[in-house]
């Protein structure tokens, strides 16, 4: 606020509050008589009476007691979160629209900005908080015993008064009891409103008392038939409000205060409550800063010194968990899942993970947030770990989930993944600690790789992973031993019905018996999801008379539920409801979700001011972060902040609201998802940030049916070079596969390519070998062998130009390498077993023998080593095809003799991933080991010692090879059940590796339709 504006501000106040005290001077009454009043007979209480009461009840301010809470020192806080208690005081039918201004706004905005100081914030608003039928002694008890609550809990209670002209009720005398009176002497010939701020602010000279004064000439200006619901009906009503409001003059300082003046709209709304406008952005504004200022004071945000992203993280999912256990405590709902979940981390022996699984909003976030905090209790000797997916920014990555681990065991992060995940095995495998790892949501990751998971797993370690129904198939699939799997148990009536209350009592309020029968007889009250919505779908809602009709008419389905609550927010937003619809849509057909900055920009796009063919590129900076705030809160339950701390990420969290706006807004599915994909291709394409660009650009244009756009894109060099990854560049074999299933177009676009960056004499030498090299090894990734080669034989010329040093030796052994895989691949996969030519092999042999010696005088470097490793690996397997042709030949005594020099280099192999600390790279040699043992069990032997390396497998080029291999020993075995088990896991392995038309998937699906085959026969 403006110090011109303050000052103005100022000015309207003082006049005011001089009218309400001139008004009361020329009011005092001369008689001094007094006599009993009952609620019936209130048009007797007298001026003198008014006078009278606040001198008592301000003069009961002085006693000692009180005097001590004037005094009194805010205790510290001394655990993790803090609860922040606002009572909010006012009569009920004439600041109706302000009420619903403070829940629907305010308070949300608060509640945010506490979370993020590790403050709980509960709103105390008791429209329908006191129930029908409750006598006069416990209203009065209810209310001012709910401000001694805050009292306890805050020291200052953070209390919010709102006035004009009424006071409200005031309880006979006779209605009161001696025991209320005992407690509270005061309180005769007051409100109940009055009674509360007596209570809440002048008994401790609050500081975190606030007071929004309604311009009391408001009153004049509405029409009689509605000004009845704004004023008292007794004649010294007004009196009786000029009075309340001198007495805040005179006790609080002006910062306290806010005079504002409303409107009346001219209608009302469906409840026929009469619609107020014209003051609510300087009411949410003083509302939000005045409370937050003292929040702030009262409990200073603590900084942690030396924090880093890592404990940054560990505290969001902690929040996250508290969050979600807060509301369950100690109430018995999940009672049976967590007894079945403490019996497996009681287990003896060797075990496998635990899956519980359940349908989306089910409750199995909260279920896991109980069960952790009574594993902190009950084993305290416990080292836990917990990641909720989806829930804390950047959770969905599978990458941060293993590096979280890692640094939970004291593990290097900084390593690359595939070597993190060899240390995590080994730590869980060789650990005596009792540890724990629990994973919510995990069919939520963007890889939902098991790579890093021991099998089986030591009885001191155990591991809980939550996900959809479907989650337990897919990971028994990648995992070699069998999993505990268990869906969880639904809610009885006797956990929902302590849902509802704990719900709903946490704001002090509560439903009578016919109003809980009719919520819990709804099928979906079963779902804690759809329970928790309606409850807070009741909470909002203002209008205590109409509340068993609102009851009965919340839909009986959880996708339904929020249909409805879409339909209300768009209600509530009016003319701004397209920027809702816009917004939820865009999200929904966002392949990440999208950063709050970039939402800001798209939504700045004028729907309707521009002529069509001028709308496209054509944005302003962003949407006025004013209007963003109503829409960013509406959406606040049903979104996360994904992605990076930083980034405000935002993503819709429940599968099942993303169904409710499909539901909704998606009615013509191809038109509306063609729509919005076109819209958020035609952003990203001219996004700067090169992440979010390949992130999202080339999905929306694969999703729109753009393929020559996509094609295009995709032979950008920084684009290729931002997917390349050595093992396997999966993002950019799927694009490639929307361009073209057969990945044709992929070849002669990326052949074209080399030649023409080979021929670039403006590119730096090196830096066109780099490129081509990796062109070419996209190829070979994508089975285009022959290309592959043809490109690598053009680079020939270019790798003799570098200068002999370290760098041209890298060149040269790379090159090398890359023509020796192919032709492997090229010789081996296009020819049937046996008709490779010794001239082949030995070309093969060749260039493997000559990149090695180039790559080993690299020394200890991880990435050389890793080269090497795969060499002598890849040298095994060309040794044994040669030692194989030999038998053939009938010339065992050189087949002996290359089947020593096979476990030479297999030894050598082990041995460069064993100074790497590489795992699954020494898996990859002992899966070797077993192709070549011709003993039985001892291949056997062999592949169970490489599946414990691999752990639970998974989305691996390593696990696929094995998948295979292990399957084929069993075929072989006639063991067909465990052949299929072992085919199906490489089947799968390599649709979410490569995607459906991949080569490597359709060599899975062939070995599969070859064992069914052979069963058959």
């Amino acid at each position: 606020m403006s110090s011109r504006r303050e000052q103005s501000y100022f000015d309207r106040l003082k006049k005011i509050q001089d009218n309400s005290k001139r008004q009361i001077r020329n009011a005092r009454p001369r008689s001094k008589s007094r006599s009993g009043i009952s609620g019936e007979r209130s048009d007797e209480l007298t001026k003198n009476r008014v006078d009278k009461a606040w001198s008592l009840a301000l003069k009961s301010c002085q006693d000692s007691k009180y005097l001590e809470r004037q005094n009194a020192t805010v205790k510290p806080m001394n655990k993790p979160w803090k609860t922040i208690r606002l009572f909010v005081s006012s009569t009920f039918h004439d600041f109706q629209v302000e009420r619903d201004i403070l829940v629907k706004k305010v308070f949300p905005d608060l509640r945010a900005w506490c979370k993020g100081r590790k403050l709980h914030l509960v709103e105390i608003d008791l429209r329908w908080g006191v129930p029908s039928g409750l006598d006069a002694e416990l209203a009065v008890h209810t209310c001012l015993g709910e401000i001694e609550r805050c009292y306890k809990e805050n020291t200052f209670p953070f209390f919010l008064s709102m006035l004009s002209e009424r006071v409200g009720w005031i309880p006979d005398h006779h209605v009161v009891s001696d025991a209320i009176r005992k407690s509270y002497d005061w309180i005769d010939d007051l409100s109940i409103t009055e009674m509360e701020c007596v209570q809440g602010a002048f008994r401790s000279k609050n500081p975190n008392a606030l007071f929004l004064l309604r311009n009391p000439s408001f009153v004049h200006t509405l029409p009689e038939g509605v000004k009845s619901k704004f004023t008292d009906e007794i004649p010294v009503g007004s009196y009786k409000a000029a009075c309340f409001r001198e007495k805040i003059d005179e006790c609080f300082s002006d910062a306290q205060k806010l005079l504002y003046y409303a409107k009346y709209a001219g209608k009302t709304d469906a409840s026929g409550v009469p619609l107020l406008t014209g003051f609510e952005e300087i009411f949410v504004e003083k509302t939000l800063n005045f409370f937050k200022q003292q929040i702030e004071r009262q409990y200073p945000s603590l900084v942690e010194s030396g924090s880093n992203k890592w404990q940054e993280l560990t505290d969001l999912h902690e929040a996250f968990k508290d969050d979600e256990a807060s509301l369950i405590g100690d109430l018995p709902v999940w009672n049976n899942q967590i007894e079945d979940l403490q019996a497996y981390i009681n287990t003896k022996g060797d075990k496998s993970p635990y899956i519980m699984t359940a349908v989306s909003g089910s409750g199995k976030s909260s279920c896991l947030a109980v069960f952790l905090n009574r594993v902190a209790q009950d084993y305290p000797d416990f080292k836990t770990f917990h990641h909720f997916v989806g829930a804390v920014p950047g959770s969905v990555s599978y990458v941060q989930l293993v590096k979280r681990i890692a640094v939970f065991l004291q593990l290097d992060e900084n390593k690359p993944i595939s070597l993190i995940v060899g240390q995590i095995k080994n730590t869980l495998n060789s650990t005596s600690d009792y540890v724990m790892l629990v994973i919510d949501a995990y069919n939520q990751l963007d890889e939902m790789s098991l790579t890093w998971l021991p099998c089986p797993l030591k009885e001191n370690v155990h591991v809980i992973i939550t996900g959809r129904e479907d989650v337990a198939d897919y990971l028994q699939n990648n995992y070699s031993r069998g999993l505990t799997v268990k869906t969880l148990k639904k809610m009885d009536e006797a956990g929902r019905r302590k849902l509802v209350h704990a719900s709903l009592g946490k704001y002090n309020k509560t439903l009578d018996n016919e109003q809980m029968d009719i919520l819990l007889s709804k099928e979906s009250s079963s779902s804690y999801y759809w329970l928790s919505l309606a409850c807070e779908e009741l909470r909002i809602f203002g209008h205590f008379s109409l509340l068993t009709d609102k009851i009965a008419s919340l839909p009986d389905d959880l996708v339904e539920l929020q249909c409805q609550i879409l339909h209300r927010l768009e209600a509530e937003l009016d003319t701004r409801s397209w920027l809702l619809v816009a917004s939820l849509c865009l999200l929904v057909t966002s392949r990440t979700g999208l950063l709050e900055d970039e939402l800001l920009q798209i939504l700045a796009e004028p729907p309707n001011i521009l002529p069509e063919h001028l709308r496209e590129n054509r944005f302003s900076e962003k949407l006025a972060l004013k209007k963003w705030k109503d829409i960013q809160r509406s959406i606040r339950p049903f979104v996360k902040y994904n992605g990076d701390t930083a980034e405000n990420r935002l993503n819709i969290y429940h599968t099942s609201f993303k169904e409710a706006v499909e539901r909704v807004y998606f009615s013509s599915e191809k038109v509306t998802y063609k729509w919005f994909h076109e819209k958020l291709a035609s952003y990203f394409e001219k996004c700067l940030r090169l992440d979010r660009k390949l992130e999202e650009y080339p999905y929306h244009l694969a999703e729109s049916g753009q393929k020559d756009k996509l094609a295009d894109f995709l032979c950008d060099s920084e684009v290729i070079f931002g997917y390349f990854n050595p093992m396997f560049s999966k993002e950019l074999a799927q694009l490639w596969g929307a361009v073209d299933s057969d990945y044709n177009e992929l070849a002669t676009r990326y052949t074209n390519l080399a030649s023409d960056i080979i021929e670039d004499c403006e590119l730096h030498l090196d830096e066109r070998i780099s490129q081509v090299l990796v062109l070419a090894d996209v190829c070979f990734q994508n089975a285009k062998f022959q290309e592959s080669l043809h490109i690598l034989n053009d680079i020939g010329e270019l790798v003799k130009m570098v200068n002999e040093e370290k760098g041209a030796q890298f060149f040269h052994a790379k090159l090398q390498y890359q023509k020796a895989k192919s032709l492997e691949r090229n010789v081996f996969l296009e020819k049937k077993k046996g008709e490779e030519t010794s001239e082949e092999i030995e070309e093969i042999e060749k260039e493997l023998t000559n990149s090695y010696e180039l790559l080993k005088d690299f020394g200890a470097n991880s990435e050389m080593l890793t080269y090497c490793g795969d060499i002598c690996n890849r040298m095994a397997m060309l040794c044994y095809r040669k030692a194989r042709k030999a038998f053939r030949d009938k010339n065992t005594t050189l087949a002996d003799k290359i089947l020593i020099e096979v476990s030479t280099w297999l030894d050598s192999g082990e041995g460069c991933y064993l100074r790497t600390g590489d795992m699954v790279g020494f898996a990859n040699c002992q899966i070797s080991r077993g192709i070549f043992e011709k003993d039985h069990e001892k291949k056997r032997e062999y592949f169970t010692k490489a599946e414990k390396m691999l752990g639970g497998g998974g989305l691996h080029l390593t696990y696929g090879r094995f998948c295979r291999n292990k399957g084929r020993f069993h075929q072989y075995a006639n063991e067909i059940q465990e052949a299929k088990k072992y085919l199906v896991g490489f089947y799968h392995n390599s649709v979410s590796l490569y995607g459906e038309n991949h080569p490597e998937t359709k060599r899975a699906n062939e070995l599969l339709s070859d064992l069914n085959e052979n069963k058959k026969n």
